[in-house]
């Protein structure tokens, strides 16, 4: 998903975004937030990708009509959380931003092995620092 966003000139490169997508990546489905960060990174789609590019077009008018504030993070965040929602689950419809938090973080040993099951990196050493 990173590599989508190593050119910085698009506009859409904000960490509160990428903070976003990740969070949803890490229980979501890979190939299609991969897409997601795809299109919103280059802003071209592809039929059923419009929410995407609703949130790529209104960061960068917030971007640009806005300073950086406390309450632009945090609309520019729930707005991506519930646009991730929206296109994962097919959904079309007005961006609006999500009320509460869409990708909760992994708790506890149940949800972090269901996390490892699903990661590509599953065969890879696994190795914990205390």
């Amino acid at each position: 998903m990173a590599n989508f966003f190593r050119d910085t000139s698009t506009g859409t490169v904000v960490s509160f975004v990428i903070a976003a997508l990740v969070r949803a990546w890490i229980t979501g489905s890979h190939k299609k937030l991969d897409r997601f960060a795809e299109v919103l990174a280059h802003g071209y789609s592809k039929e059923g990708e419009e929410v995407i590019i609703r949130l790529h077009n209104y960061i960068l008018r917030r971007r640009r009509e806005q300073r950086q504030t406390q309450a632009l993070r945090d609309d520019l965040y729930a707005r991506t959380e519930r646009a991730t929602e929206m296109y994962v689950n097919g959904e079309d419809g007005q961006l609006l931003a999500a009320k509460d938090e869409r990708s909760p973080l992994l708790e506890d040993e149940r949800c972090c092995a269901h996390w490892w099951a699903k990661s590509p990196r599953r065969n890879a050493t696994r190795s914990v620092v205390l």
